[in-house]
């Protein structure tokens, strides 16, 4: 059979199994890289927490953005926020997969 008697739908979810087949070999990674990245950031919240003050003083001209006015808080924040976001999607989603979720689909 040729794949112009293929019915759309088929071509459709084939193209769809295609996407998610490249993303979970992406998701699979996920668990790992937040780990790095919040080690790397847990490290420079005890910088910031200790040492940052005193290096902005000293060094106040020094071309780093660590020793930026708000550059350390913002990427805080940020990541902080990116966490949140990723819990309360990853929430939603699991909660339709096991067929638990009554919000809007």
């Amino acid at each position: 059979m040729s794949n112009d008697n293929v019915p759309e739908r088929i071509k459709q979810a084939d193209s769809r199994l295609a996407h998610i087949t490249r993303a979970n070999d992406t998701w699979e990674e996920v668990g790992d890289r937040l780990e790095e990245d919040w080690a790397q950031l847990r490290t420079l919240i005890e910088y910031y927490e200790s040492q940052w003050g005193a290096d902005m003083e000293q060094y106040p001209l020094a071309p780093y953005g660590v020793l930026s006015e708000d550059g350390v808080w913002n990427e805080m924040g940020r990541f902080y926020e990116a966490m949140k976001e990723i819990r309360d999607v990853s929430t939603r989603i699991v909660r339709e997969y096991e067929g638990d979720y009554e919000g809007d689909a």
